[in-house]
């Protein structure tokens, strides 16, 4: 049998997370809660400084859309 070693690879960020949903309120997905309709949000992530192992990221903007199928917080 051989035995596969993966090398950990060191990383810090911080920055900015915007979200904006069509939710009423809080999500209920962070509370483990059904919704009446699936996810419709997205989010923002601004990197303000940060390293993946000797790659900066800094300046970095990354934008996640979700349109889920699911209307239940366990598929998600």
């Amino acid at each position: 049998m051989s035995k596969e070693v993966k090398e950990r690879i060191s990383w810090s960020m911080k920055g900015v997370w915007h979200e904006a949903c069509a939710s009423e309120g809080h999500c209920s997905f962070y509370f483990g809660r059904d919704r009446d309709t699936p996810c419709k949000s997205f989010q923002l992530y601004q990197i303000n400084e940060g390293k993946i192992g000797d790659v900066d990221i800094g300046g970095v903007l990354v934008i996640h859309v979700v349109d889920l199928y699911s209307n239940k917080a366990a598929d998600v």
